[in-house]
């Protein structure tokens, strides 16, 4: 997975692009903030400084020429910020008489502060030197005699290129400082989109091995927070779709011998009747018929439980409802059940509650519920033991079928309500029944739970609401 797709694409496109536009606009909107305010500053300033200047001499000039003069260039040699700007003595006419840095200008000046601060106003203007073409930025401010007329002219003068190159100074470590931002944003990004991508990409292999059908392998959890709990979930994907393609490799073997052992009986004593006798082996051929009859009931009930296997598979379990007597449906099945129950030598009994509420349920569907748990209860009973199924009302219609036979191992208890799991494979069955069960009542809306002590026997319980007049068929 290379750094430039999926997510990593993303992230570039969606954060560090936005992240450079933002500081894209804010460098432009701080570059033009920072100039005009730092020019303004400095015009500020100067101007600031400048009427201070002429204040302070306007109020101590003198009124004859030559006094007037000496003072105004005495100005000029006395100020005390050279190193930051420049004061010219300019006279009327733009002649540059004095210097505060020595050099007096051959052209006269004529900017438009000068022109202002004839007038008697303090101004400011960009311009351009005449000699060396430098741009400057000068304030000029009128010098006033003892009469307050004006008589000359301080001009005060900076390099506007000095003035850039601080700016520039300053622009260009904003721009560094976004640079880093940018190359930190960039680091962090990457280590974090790695910290994902890498993990995805791990996962993602694993998974498609898992789709492919190589159950075998799993993602090394050495990751934190939700890429963790993604790996645990994979892993534990793979450790189900284990337990089910074992439990559904099972299953096929247990229903092929399923299949095979009563189409077998069918096939061998079908040739044995077909060599009988019927004269003298009438016997034999009765018995042969009763096996057949009952190894068909078997294979039918197998088939059967398939058929709604596939059917609550896709959804197409359907239930035929309408308002039946619970009570009635339950004890028609345990008389169904209770001749095989002596045959085999367990007590069947039953204590079912006089007048339990109607239900609307579908009555074959319940009946075929009830004979699958009591049948099982049969099969993990022994002779001797006993099987009680009661049916009582509080506030719910509450059925019980409890048996003392060999109960269910506490591990498997949780699955087996699951398709394809079966307490004992040496006992007959599909491992269909209960969970098919299970998808009947619920149904129904009714809840089936199992209660189990290995070697002591199970309780099973199922719920149903009663029929109210409201109850929808």
């Amino acid at each position: 997975m290379t750094i430039f797709n999926g997510i990593s694409r993303r992230w570039f496109l969606n954060v560090f692009c936005v992240i450079f536009i933002f500081l894209l606009l804010f460098e432009v909107v701080f570059s033009i903030v920072l100039s005009n305010t730092y020019y303004n500053s400095a015009s500020q300033y100067m101007i600031s400084r400048a009427n201070i200047t002429t204040q302070f001499f306007n109020k101590y000039s003198k009124t004859q020429y030559t006094e007037f003069y000496s003072g105004a260039i005495k100005l000029a040699d006395d100020f005390t910020e050279k190193e930051k700007m420049e004061i010219q003595i300019v006279d009327l006419d733009g002649v540059v008489i004095n210097s505060s840095v020595g050099y007096l200008p051959s052209d006269k000046v004529s900017s438009s502060d000068f022109k202002a601060a004839i007038w008697g106003e303090t101004s400011s203007a960009m311009s351009i030197n005449k000699e060396n073409r430098e741009k400057v930025l000068s304030v000029s401010a009128p010098l006033r005699d003892a009469s307050g007329n004006v008589r000359a002219i301080a001009r005060f003068v900076t390099s506007y290129e000095e003035i850039t190159a601080t700016l520039i100074l300053f622009i260009g470590m904003s721009i560094v400082v976004s640079l880093l931002v940018l190359i930190m944003v960039f680091i962090s990004g990457l280590y974090f989109l790695r910290s994902i991508v890498r993990p995805l990409a791990e996962v993602t292999s694993v998974a498609n091995s898992i789709s492919s059908g190589d159950l075998t392998h799993r993602v090394p959890n050495k990751y934190k927070y939700e890429v963790s709990e993604l790996a645990n979930s994979v892993n534990d994907m793979a450790n189900e779709l284990s337990q089910s393609e074992f439990i559904k490799n099972d299953f096929i073997s247990s229903i092929s011998h399923e299949l095979r052992t009563p189409l077998t009986a069918i096939k061998g004593w079908s040739e044995t009747m077909l060599g009988c006798d019927l004269s003298q082996e009438a016997d034999m051929v009765s018995k042969g018929l009763t096996i057949i009859n009952t190894e068909t009931d078997r294979l039918k009930k197998m088939l059967d439980e398939l058929l709604d296997f596939s059917k609550m598979q896709n959804q197409r379990l359907v239930l035929t409802k309408e308002v039946i007597d619970i009570g009635q449906v339950l004890i028609e099945t345990v008389y169904i059940m209770k001749e095989r129950a002596n045959k085999e030598g367990i007590v069947l009994e039953f204590a079912i509650a006089n007048e339990l509420p109607m239900i609307t349920g579908d009555k074959n569907r319940l009946k075929q519920v009830f004979l699958n748990i009591i049948d099982n209860s049969l099969k993990h009973s022994k002779e001797g033991q006993s099987i009680s199924v009661t049916a009582d009302f509080k506030d719910n219609i509450i059925i019980k079928i409890i048996d003392t036979g060999e109960g269910i191992p506490e591990a498997l208890l949780p699955k087996v309500k699951e398709k394809f799991v079966k307490g004992d494979n040496s006992k007959k069955g599909s491992g269909l029944g209960l969970a098919i069960a299970n998808e009947i009542i619920i149904g129904h809306g009714g809840k089936f739970e199992i209660d189990s002590v290995f070697g002591e026997g199970t309780t099973v319980t199922i719920t149903f609401p009663s029929y109210t007049p409201e109850t929808e068929i």
